[in-house]
């Protein structure tokens, strides 16, 4: 969804993982990733962390059959939130793009 709003034009994307053995839950391959779009697309992963703790907020995390279905699948979301090495390769590589997303996150910062 970042990629898309960014204008990486996503052209592949699978759930499935490749094999049994891979850490690999599924991807998304990009046509036209570019110094201004890198980062934040590779980085998108990240943005489930505030879901997974928007969930916590909305049920009583006990020690029942529905309350370890919540741990398991805000446990879940938050194991797959984390960006994967080819992500933080993809979102590196540009140091313009770097560059500018640091200038963006310190005024954001500065501002509040």
């Amino acid at each position: 969804v970042v990629g898309f709003f960014l204008g990486a034009r996503p052209v592949e994307i699978s759930v499935v993982p490749k094999s049994a053995e891979s850490s690999t839950v599924g991807y998304v391959n990009f046509a036209t990733l570019n110094w201004f779009n890198a980062l934040p697309t590779a980085m998108a992963p990240l943005l489930a962390l505030p879901i997974a703790g928007w969930l916590v907020g909305q049920v009583s995390l006990e020690w029942s059959l529905t309350g370890l279905l919540w741990i398991w699948i805000v446990s879940s979301i938050m194991a797959q939130s984390w960006p994967s090495v080819t992500d933080f390769a993809v979102g590196t590589s540009n140091r313009i793009g770097l560059v500018f997303w640091a200038i963006v996150v310190f005024l954001l910062i500065k501002m509040h």
